[in-house]
């Protein structure tokens, strides 16, 4: 193709860290909701973005291989997932409170 002889990788290299970099977003959602039994749709959509957001910081910003890509995607995700929870059920404690 046009850019493919500035390509330093080989196709499947590339093709294997783009599928890395969305997995371990996925996983640490698919963890979130397995072992938060209590997790709002707002405290997933911030741990999706954050995960996807700091993994592409990662994977543009540093020369962390590949295979971590998992493990550090799922991690973030399901750490900015707990601390969403966990601010929002603070949040909503609050607001319940206010309102009696």
């Amino acid at each position: 193709g046009i850019g493919g002889q500035y390509v330093n990788s080989s196709v499947v290299t590339s093709v294997l860290s783009i599928a890395a970099f969305t997995t371990g977003v996925i996983l640490g959602l698919f963890f979130l909701g397995m072992l938060k039994w209590r997790i709002s749709q707002t405290a997933a959509l911030i741990s999706l973005v954050v995960g996807l957001v700091s993994m592409a910081g990662v994977a543009f910003a540093t020369k962390l291989a590949w295979p971590w890509y998992v493990p550090l995607g799922a991690s973030v995700t399901f750490v900015a997932g707990l601390a969403a929870s966990m601010l929002f059920a603070a949040n909503n404690e609050s607001e319940e409170q206010s309102s009696v």
